[in-house]
């Protein structure tokens, strides 16, 4: 966005790769919408079902979709200060109880607890 090249900006492009992985989408699709902006509300309404590539057809490890769904929100936070570090995200995806302890600083910022599917 800014020209800037840093490890916050790769971490962000992991976050795009793993919503890509997760839906099925492209980053940018043939109208230039991202999977980004579009994923960004249902991760707020916390629709991870809706995020998933529809040809899985529901066939897939909810502990390690969350886990996913997770670390990818986490990653294209809009705050790059916010956003872990690449090999945070990575011991968070290998299931790093941890390293999983990050995940309820973003759960506060935008959930609340009690509601929170990747618990």
């Amino acid at each position: 966005m800014h020209g800037t090249v840093d490890e916050k900006t790769d971490v962000y492009a992991f976050g795009v790769l793993l919503l890509e992985l997760i839906s099925g989408r492209a980053a940018l699709d043939e109208s230039h919408n991202s999977v980004v902006m579009w994923a960004k509300p249902l991760l707020l309404s916390k629709s991870i079902t809706e995020i998933v590539d529809p040809s899985l057809d529901g066939v897939y490890d909810w502990e390690q979709l969350s886990r996913v769904v997770m670390v990818a929100s986490l990653c294209i936070h809009q705050n790059s200060s916010e956003r872990p570090q690449m090999s945070q995200a990575v011991r968070m995806l290998q299931g790093d109880e941890g390293i999983l302890q990050s995940k309820k600083k973003f759960q506060k910022g935008l959930h609340s607890e009690e509601h929170t599917p990747w618990r």
